[in-house]
């Protein structure tokens, strides 16, 4: 399989962490507990909530339908399980309210990937590319490919979080 892109653009993060999720879903925001936070992310079935490496600034992202391709400059990527319903997913930033970044996808079971680097500290500017590799089968277990020092994960990953609640 080949890997395509699905889109680029930029979006502004905050409180150390940006959303991927499935429009079905009303309630993207996961409930971080301290493990969540040392593993650098929250998750249900159709939510993926990243931990970034700067605590906020902006991504440049750029999304790929296919396979994950390992770069010399990632200095952390997780892998998820993930389902879209719809073929319709939406990346933004917490503080992103009335902007969203919309990506056509086939309905199916994915392995998300996501992989981060600091593109400009200074500027806080953060790479970001993620990778939706379509799964034959549902996936139930995440892992993390490359730990940068901000990461200290538990011995067993949390799978599910729970949906943030007002």
């Amino acid at each position: 399989m080949r890997t395509s892109t699905l889109g680029q653009f930029y979006f502004g993060f905050d409180y150390n962490q940006f959303i991927v999720y499935d429009v079905s879903v009303e309630v993207p925001e996961c409930k971080w507990t301290e493990e969540h936070c040392n593993q650098g992310f929250a998750r249900r079935a159709s939510v993926a909530c990243i931990g970034t490496l700067l605590q906020y600034g902006q991504g440049e992202a750029t999304v790929f339908f296919g396979p994950y391709l390992e770069q010399k400059n990632y200095q952390r990527v997780i892998a998820l399980p993930f389902h879209s319903s719809t073929g319709k997913v939406i990346v933004q930033g917490m503080m992103e309210i009335y902007l969203a970044h919309i990506l056509f996808c086939d309905r199916g079971h994915y392995k998300l990937y996501i992989a981060q680097w600091i593109a400009d500290e200074e500027d806080e500017r953060e790479g970001i590319h993620i990778f939706f590799h379509l799964q034959d089968q549902p996936l139930s277990k995440s892992e993390i490919i490359i730990a940068d020092e901000g990461l200290s994960p538990p011995p067993i990953l949390l799978e599910d979080a729970a949906e943030l609640s007002n």
